[in-house]
């Protein structure tokens, strides 16, 4: 492989169980790969040129000297290898197509309570059981189960450690998904959230992303109950919040 462009030509096909979301996950990884190869070549094209606007200048002052370009441009590209941009490019993608893999069939369960104490491993083998019901899975499909905490830490009753669970299939996550909405008619899963597991990139973008949508609503001047908003040109309340993926101004509505 010489270069960023043969990677994007041969880019490995797409797995026919993998899941709609991961598809999606692995065109955007692909478009950006793209775009920027097509920068890097708009970046070459401008040096080529300026390479030999200098030579012309050199030329018709007479004085080309010892180290004057004389080579073409297909004799400069000939034989290069990947810039280091590219190879750092190369290996973030391998890694994060490589993350996906092995988390595309996995979901991250949060506030699901975590007993502990006497008796505690029967009362969490209970309510993950009757989670498991509520979600319409089978026991037996689930593969990975683990509280996500960090070392040497004791669960905290008022907020439970992450739950992980991967599965054999990706219908059963996508099962999962779907019946989530269940939860929200049961009292004891009332605060219970299920969403897709994600890779570090993902993790990061989104802690940024929350990162900047406090930033902007402690600059908010107004506040009702614990919430704080803005009012905008059109005289509508308003606070920043995180949909699909981007920052955007919401509407607030009274309590």
């Amino acid at each position: 492989m010489s270069n960023l462009l043969d990677f994007i030509d041969t880019w490995p096909a797409i797995p026919g169980n993998t899941t709609d979301t991961t598809k999606k996950k692995r065109r955007r990884l692909k478009s950006l790969a793209t775009t920027i190869r097509s920068l890097q070549d708009r970046l070459e094209h401008q040096d080529r040129i300026k390479e030999e606007q200098k030579e012309e200048i050199e030329r018709l002052k007479g004085n080309t000297g010892n180290n004057t370009f004389r080579g073409t441009y297909s004799s400069l590209v000939a034989g290069t290898k990947n810039s280091e941009l590219e190879n750092v490019l190369l290996t973030k993608i391998r890694k994060e197509i490589n993350e996906m893999s092995k988390i595309e069939n996995n979901i991250v369960i949060s506030c699901l309570e975590e007993f502990v104490g006497e008796n505690s491993q029967v009362q969490n083998e209970s309510i993950f059981d009757d989670l498991l019901n509520e979600l319409k899975i089978d026991k037996e499909l689930v593969k990975r189960r683990s509280r996500l905490r960090k070392k040497g830490t004791d669960p905290d009753p008022l907020k439970p450690s992450l739950l992980l669970l991967g599965f054999k299939d990706s219908n059963s996550q996508k099962t999962a998904l779907t019946n989530s909405s269940n939860l929200r008619t049961k009292t004891k899963f009332t605060r219970v959230y299920v969403n897709m597991d994600k890779t570090s990139t993902e993790r990061a973008v989104e802690a940024n992303l929350r990162r900047m949508c406090n930033e902007k609503n402690e600059q908010l001047q107004h506040e009702e109950g614990d919430r704080s908003y803005g009012i905008g040109p059109n005289g509508k309340k308003f606070y920043s919040g995180i949909r699909g993926g981007l920052l955007t101004d919401l509407e607030h509505r009274s309590q």
